[in-house]
C-alpha cells in the first residue's frame, strides 16, 4: 500500500473561477485559503421504486442533478493585507453578486447570459464543475462575534468540458450573431446551388423530359442566389424577396413534377431532392437575411375617415374599388426586372401542391416563362 498523497490546502486547494466563456476572460479567481469546514456533494439518482404484486418495479432515468454545499469561514486575522471579513466580502462578491450582475448585463445586451460561468474547483475531492449559486448565506454566532461564516449552496450545470468547447452551438450562434448568420446563409446557398446543378446533370443523364426546363429554371435560381451575394445593401431587398419567391415556386413545381406514378424512380428521386433543396434555400433566405424593410406611404389609399364630414378629413381615395398595391408598391427595377407574363406564371405556382390541377407540361411551360421573364441587373 502506497503512502497517501498530501491533502494540505496548498497541495489540494478548493476555490472558484468566474469567467466569460465568450470572451475567454477570467473575471475572478478565488482560493479558499482556509479550507471549508463542511463539504457536501449530493449525487442523486432519478429512480422510482413501486411495489407490485410480484416484486419491486424500478423506473430508472439515470443520474439526477448534483448539488454541492460548502460551509466555513474566511478567518479573522487575515494575512496582513486584508482581514477575514474583507475576504468574506470578496468571496460573496465574486461567487454571488458578480455572477448575477454580469449575467443581467449580458441579457440587457441581447447576448447569451450563459457565457458567464462559475466554476467550482475542488482538488481535494477531485471535482471541477460549472455551477450556479443557489444561495449564499452569512452566519454569525455570539460565541464567535468576530467570525463571519459562509454557507454556499450550488447546483451543478455540467462539467467544464460541456461548456469549454471550440464547436459552438450553430443555432445559438446564428441567433445571437446576425452578421455571422448572413455569411453562413450565403455559404449554405452556394452549396445548394452546387447541389442543384449536380442534380440537373443527373436528370440529363437519365434522359428525363423535365431535364431541359429544370436546367433553365435552376440556372435562373442560381443567378438570383449569386446576386444576393454580389449586390450592394441598397439594391439587395428586391432580389432577396424575388429569390425567396422563386425558391418557393421551385419547391412546389418539382413536388408536382415528381408526382406522376409512371415516372421512373431515379427521376422521381432527383426531382424530390431538387424540391427539397429549393425548400432549404427558401427557408434560409427567409430566416437568414435581416434586410431593412422599407414601406411606402399608403395614406392615399385610405381616403375619407368615419368623421370626415364633421372634421374636414380626407377625400375619397383615388384607389377606391381597385387593388392599389401593384401601383403603390413597385419593385425596384434598378436591380431586378420581372415581366408581366412571369408575374402571372409565378402567381399560379404559389398554390399548395396538394390542390394543383396542372399537368406536368403546364408546370414546365410556366417554369420556362418565369426563367425567361426575370432579369438580374448588376
Amino acid at each position: 500500500m502506497g503512502i497517501p498523497k498530501s491533502q494540505r490546502t496548498a497541495d489540494k486547494p478548493i476555490g472558484f473561477l468566474l469567467w466569460d466563456n465568450d470572451e475567454n476572460v477570467v473575471i475572478a479567481d478565488i482560493d479558499l485559503i482556509i479550507r471549508p469546514e463542511d463539504v457536501n456533494i449530493n449525487n442523486p439518482s432519478r429512480n422510482k421504486t413501486t411495489q407490485t404484486l410480484g416484486s419491486a418495479w424500478l423506473d430508472s432515468w439515470g443520474k439526477g442533478i448534483v448539488r454541492i454545499r460548502i460551509s466555513g469561514t474566511t478567518g479573522w486575522r487575515g494575512d496582513g493585507i486584508k482581514d477575514g471579513y474583507a475576504y468574506f466580502k470578496e468571496l460573496k462578491q465574486s461567487v454571488y453578486d458578480l455572477w448575477h450582475e454580469l449575467r443581467a448585463n449580458k441579457v440587457s445586451q441581447g447576448v447569451d447570459p450563459g457565457d458567464i460561468q462559475l466554476v467550482y474547483i475542488d482538488q481535494l475531492n477531485e471535482v471541477a464543475v460549472v455551477v450556479e449559486p443557489s444561495s449564499f448565506d452569512l452566519k454569525r454566532n455570539k460565541k464567535q462575534p468576530l467570525i463571519a461564516k459562509y454557507d454556499i449552496s450550488m447546483t451543478v450545470l455540467g462539467s467544464i468540458g460541456d461548456f469549454i468547447d471550440d464547436d459552438k452551438d450553430s443555432i445559438a450562434e446564428a441567433i445571437s450573431n446576425p452578421k455571422q448568420r448572413f455569411y453562413d446563409v450565403q455559404t449554405n446557398l452556394n452549396g445548394i446551388s452546387s447541389d442543384q446543378t449536380s442534380l440537373v446533370g443527373s436528370l440529363k443523364k437519365l434522359g428525363s423530359d423535365i431535364a431541359s426546363t429544370a436546367e433553365t429554371f435552376v440556372d435562373k435560381s442560381n443567378e438570383l442566389l449569386v446576386a444576393i451575394d454580389d449586390l450592394s445593401d441598397s439594391a439587395i431587398n428586391p432580389v432577396v424577396a424575388l429569390s425567396a419567391n422563386v425558391q418557393r415556386i421551385g419547391r412546389n413545381a418539382f413536388q408536382l413534377l415528381a408526382t406522376p406514378y409512371r415516372l421512373a424512380d431515379q427521376v422521381k428521386a432527383s426531382a424530390m431532392e431538387i424540391s427539397s433543396n429549393f425548400n432549404d434555400a427558401y427557408c434560409s433566405i427567409n430566416n437568414g437575411f435581416g434586410v431593412l424593410k422599407t414601406f411606402p406611404d399608403f395614406s392615399d389609399m385610405f381616403g375619407a375617415s368615419n368623421c370626415s364630414s364633421t372634421g374636414g378629413g380626407s377625400p375619397k381615395s383615388k384607389y377606391a374599388d381597385t387593388n392599389p398595391f401593384e401601383e403603390i408598391y413597385i419593385l425596384d427595377s434598378s436591380s431586378v426586372a420581372v415581366s408581366d407574363a412571369a408575374k402571372d406564371a409565378m402567381s399560379q405556382l404559389y398554390i399548395d401542391p396538394l390542390t394543383s390541377t396542372f399537368s406536368s407540361d403546364e408546370i414546365l411551360d410556366r417554369l420556362l416563362v418565369i426563367s425567361e421573364g426575370i432579369e438580374v441587373r448588376k
